[in-house]
């Protein structure tokens, strides 16, 4: 990933040439939106919409052959929030920013992308029909699906994209220019209490409209994932744990529903009481 991030930063035509390659490809585009955030947080608003300018040919492409727009919205909504991010360095204004990418998307795609949500929803209704066909009573346990189920769930996506591309991209800015800075800052990262209440309003209500509302609602929540990780990190660096305990905390989260719902609330509570400036340093014999 060094290599990656040296190589990028040596020029303009060698980030133009790994950001639009890696769009290209879809399955590395987080690297191509990396990339440009990259490029955006240390050289600024001229040379990172250069960038994101070429890097859009291949997204553009997709969104006029397959209605596609996420791999658009995602290199619009990393620059924007790393522009914010350069100027401010405060973490939760640029995840609303990444969140209000989100739910554009979700909007375009419910609304003037449509075609794109109905031929994925087409295609898999057409797999669920073929399940149905082999297993009958497993086929009982899917639940239905919506063209704005899949809308929030294009949406989602794309505020995860460009939350993960921003992260990337101000780790290997640290990496290249501060080293640790980038685990002080993220280690500190806690919501504003009128932020995270915001946040968790808006996803209690747009849950209780319906439950093909259910992405749209996580959308809002993302922030709240990101504080309670830092949350963690912070906590377990403070205490010197060790890498161990971090593999705990991500086990659960993969392996137990509910240990998700305690990161959100523990992210709420230490948005007001700062969990980590009460707790006493662990020192080292």
């Amino acid at each position: 990933m060094r290599a990656l991030a040296e190589f990028v930063m040596r020029g303009r035509t060698q980030a133009i040439a790994v950001a639009a390659l890696a769009v290209s490809t879809q399955l590395l585009a987080v690297i191509g939106v990396a990339v440009v955030g990259l490029v955006t947080l240390r050289r600024g608003a001229k040379d990172g919409a250069v960038i994101m300018a070429w890097a859009q040919l291949p997204a553009l492409l997709y969104a006029v052959l397959f209605a596609d727009i996420s791999g658009v919205m995602a290199l619009f909504g990393v620059t924007a929030a790393a522009l914010l991010l350069r100027s401010s360095r405060s973490w939760p204004m640029a995840l609303l920013f990444a969140v209000g990418a989100g739910v554009i998307t979700a909007l375009l795609f419910d609304t003037v992308a449509a075609a794109y949500v109905q031929q994925w929803l087409a295609s898999v209704q057409q797999l669920f029909a073929e399940f149905s066909k082999q297993n009958p009573a497993g086929a009982a346990q899917i639940p239905p699906m919506s063209a704005t189920l899949v809308s929030g769930a294009l949406g989602w996506g794309t505020c995860c994209s460009v939350v993960v591309s921003l992260v990337l991209a101000r780790w290997w800015q640290s990496m290249l220019y501060n080293p640790g800075g980038f685990r002080s800052e993220f280690h500190a990262l806690r919501l504003p209490p009128a932020m995270a209440l915001g946040l968790l309003a808006a996803a209690i209500g747009i849950t209780a409209i319906g439950g093909d509302y259910a992405f749209w609602a996580l959308i809002f929540t993302v922030p709240l994932g990101i504080a309670g990780l830092a949350l963690v990190h912070g906590v377990v660096g403070r205490m010197q744990w060790g890498r161990g305990a971090l593999v705990g905390v991500y086990l659960a989260l993969l392996l137990i529903g509910w240990a998700k719902f305690i990161l959100l609330l523990m992210a709420l509570v230490d948005s007001f009481v700062n969990i980590r400036a009460r707790l006493k340093p662990r020192t080292s014999n």
